[in-house]
């Protein structure tokens, strides 16, 4: 028997051995290929036609990605959602570590009650959280307007100002998810071993770089990790753009996946969704490709019995 032979007999014998674990995977993969794997093929065959929603699709080869390519609307719904996502992958690190920094200071009592604060956001529907911030940013009855009223500042038109919704959008992205990632951040500066901060210290180190060479060092597969799932999870951003602001004013909130929706739903365009659909996944595919060759071991993977 050969080596390669060998080990295809022993990955065999292991999945043979944890059968019962994968027959518990089957409901689940089922699932997933009916609701995700299964519209997602069909999305990206569609979008070489001209669907008719009654029958009678044909078949238009590229036509579709050369018309999409050449609207307005969905290039400058590509370089929002990028602007949208460049500007929000890394405030939300600042935020999130910050907040992880300060309920993990020794000192610091309550610990316990300020992840739960921070974390509570997360927890609630964004539809939820879009209805209550868009009431907050009201121009004449928000509660944001009343309060600059009380310091002397004028009320502002904040989804309305083409210079402040996506401001808005961004603030409010944060306020949700940054609880989610200090949990994450948190949890793995318990992780730090003290003894790396005494070495740094006799070795003469500061409090700033300790900081840099010892906890952002020790931090950084929670940053990789939280850069991929917050680009992801922003590049994808629909909710919270449906209920604030409906890609308004002058398209500055038009992301793609909002986008993908009028095309399909409003103007019933479902070929042109479909590309814009295609897009998405071929992004969001790429960075699952960047986080595996940034992650992946170096050393080659030996299989045991």
């Amino acid at each position: 028997m050969s080596q390669r032979e060998g080990k295809v007999h022993t990955i065999l014998r292991k999945i043979w051995k944890d059968r019962f674990g994968y027959v518990l995977l089957v409901p689940a993969l089922i699932v997933f290929i009916l609701f995700r794997t299964y519209p997602l093929v069909k999305a990206i065959i569609y979008s070489f036609y001209e669907v008719n929603p009654v029958g009678g699709d044909l078949y238009t080869g590229l036509t579709n990605y050369r018309e999409m390519l050449s609207t307005p609307e969905f290039i400058g719904s590509i370089g929002v959602t990028f602007l949208f996502t460049i500007v929000t992958v890394p405030l939300m690190l600042v935020v999130a570590l910050s907040l992880a920094l300060a309920c993990s200071y020794k000192p610091l009592r309550g610990k316990g009650f300020f992840k739960a604060i921070f974390f509570m956001p997360f927890i609630l529907s964004w539809v939820v959280v879009g209805i209550i911030w868009k009431w907050y940013f009201s121009a004449k009855f928000g509660v944001v307007n009343i309060f600059l009223n009380t310091v002397g500042i004028p009320p502002q038109n904040w989804l309305v100002d083409t210079r402040l919704t996506l401001l808005c959008v961004i603030f409010v992205t944060l306020w949700k998810l940054s609880g989610l990632f200090m949990v994450i951040f948190a949890a793995n500066l318990q992780m730090i071993n003290p003894e790396l901060y005494d070495a740094a210290s006799i070795d003469g180190a500061g409090s700033l770089q300790k900081f840099r060479y010892v906890t952002i060092y020790q931090l950084m597969p929670a940053i990789v990790t939280s850069i991929i799932l917050g680009t992801i999870f922003f590049f994808r951003t629909f909710t919270i753009i449906f209920i604030m602001t409906g890609g308004d004013p002058a398209g500055t909130t038009n992301l793609l996946a909002y986008y993908i929706y009028t095309l399909g739903l409003e103007s019933f365009e479902f070929g042109y969704a479909f590309v814009g659909i295609t897009f998405m996944f071929m992004v969001v595919s790429m960075i699952l490709i960047f986080q595996i060759i940034l992650t992946r071991e170096k050393r080659a993977v030996t299989v045991y019995g």
